[in-house]
């Protein structure tokens, strides 16, 4: 819904205007890594695996909302202090209705993390629908009656998140009864909090990049970058929602089938990334000045695009391996590799500005699948450390080099739809053509899932 409220925003707004929403948004989805406390990671391995089950994580949502709504109040009161840092050349007290966007969203993914335990997709799945449609629809009809500015947006999206939030911590309770267990509790939290730094990594590395484009190109540029960091992150958050399933399959394999349920899952997760980035490149010269409107005209928002959908191979890898390493519940370590990462990658961004290269959005976009790749190392190490299940990254080298081919010539084509779509196509039909065995094999199975 972010992609079809997105024009219209834009369009009432103005470039500056929707600057501080651009600001908001990359507030709020790192926020939400702090507020859910990292239980959101450890709440559906909670559920399946540890001795308390479903009652005991129910219990865990409970508590992590307590928790939110404490850390809430806090970021509340700094507000006057780190609000003018954020949003430069605006007033801070817009941030307030980001804030409850972390608050009642943080609600909504803890929540989520139960429901995917319990393998509830109705719910799992409204629940998100609800807050991702219902809440920028509240911003536009808010806009569209009341006043046409950013805090009017912000105040029925906002209005909307800690709803939705609210409504996902009921249903909790109506599914199942919580049991409290303090020890349990702790070892939650000891899982998951160690891996706030490793999950807010990449929001907290957009809301910088954003944050300091408004202060180097002004609120217009900022905007520019939001919007291209967001729409080539449709991808990556595809990916995101497949793996709902995939990480509880791979936590319910039986260790001796472990290693080939993953292997296998992990080639038809990466057939399935070539397959949504190529149509994410073939379409982004049409889908992308449209959503960005006006922006467009002035920032290459489809080039940022595209840098940033060049991640998203390299997360399926990482995603693979990252898997053993919750399994084993040694996830401390993320706490370190996971900034490293993002350090890394913004230094390298940095420096090359600083040694002549232009402050172009484009630049700054780089930063985002370089983040990707050191991420990917990263988790190849640790994983060695904690399973002996091989993953054999370098055999799908195939669909690596498709993708980085396509985004780094869709680069040249951004303004050229006709021929980028026949890149798009005949790189496909090269990959099919390699992958034929694999995929005859897809096209086996689901002609007997049809007759069955």
């Amino acid at each position: 819904m972010n992609f079809v409220a997105t024009p219209f925003v834009t369009r009432i707004l103005g470039p500056e205007s929707y600057g501080a929403v651009a600001v908001s948004i990359s507030l709020f989805q790192f926020g939400i890594v702090i507020l859910t406390l990292g239980l959101a990671a450890s709440i559906t391995r909670q559920a399946i695996l540890e001795e308390s089950g479903s009652s005991g994580a129910t219990a865990t949502v409970l508590a992590g909302a307590g928790c939110a709504i404490g850390l809430f109040g806090f970021a509340l009161l700094l507000l006057p202090l780190w609000g003018p840092a954020i949003l430069h050349g605006a007033s801070p007290g817009v941030l307030i209705y980001p804030l409850i966007s972390c608050l009642g969203l943080a609600f909504l993914q803890n929540a989520q993390s139960f429901f995917r335990a319990e393998q509830q997709v109705a719910s799992f799945v409204l629940l998100g629908v609800a807050a991702s449609v219902l809440g920028p629809s509240a911003g536009l009809v808010l806009m569209l009656n009341i006043e046409r500015t950013a805090q009017t947006y912000l105040s029925g999206l906002s209005a909307i998140h800690f709803g939705v939030g609210a409504v996902a911590l009921a249903l909790c309770l109506a599914r199942q009864r919580p049991q409290f267990n303090r020890l349990e509790f702790v070892k939650s939290l000891g899982i998951g909090l160690p891996t706030i730094p490793h999950q807010m990594a990449l929001s907290f590395l957009a809301l910088l990049l954003v944050a300091g484009t408004s202060r180097l190109a002004g609120l217009e540029a900022a905007g520019g970058l939001q919007l291209g960091l967001l729409i080539g992150s449709a991808p990556m958050m595809l990916l995101g929602a497949v793996n709902n399933a995939w990480a509880p399959m791979i936590y319910r394999t039986p260790t001796e089938s472990r290693g080939d349920v993953l292997w296998s899952s992990y080639r038809t997760m990466m057939l399935m990334v070539v397959v949504v980035v190529c149509g994410f490149a073939a379409l982004a010269p049409v889908v992308v000045p449209f959503v960005a409107g006006p922006l467009a005209v002035g920032f290459p928002v489809t080039q940022v695009a595209l840098i940033v959908a060049l991640g998203t191979p390299f997360m399926t890898a990482y995603l693979a391996n990252i898997h053993l390493v919750f399994i084993s519940g040694r996830t401390s370590v993320l706490a370190v590799t996971t900034p490293i990462s993002a350090s890394v990658a913004l230094l390298l961004v940095i420096i090359s500005v600083l040694a002549g290269l232009p402050r172009d959005i484009r630049i700054l976009a780089l930063a985002v699948p370089l983040f990707h790749v050191f991420q990917l190392f990263m988790s190849i190490w640790i994983r060695r450390g904690r399973s002996e299940i091989e993953i054999p990254v370098l055999k799908l080298l195939p669909e690596f080099a498709v993708v980085v081919t396509l985004t780094l010539t869709g680069l040249l084509l951004a303004d050229n739809a006709g021929p980028l779509m026949l890149l798009s196509l005949g790189l496909l039909v090269a990959l099919t053509c390699l992958r034929r065995r694999q995929v005859a094999g897809y096209l086996r199975r689901a002609a007997v899932l049809r007759a069955g």
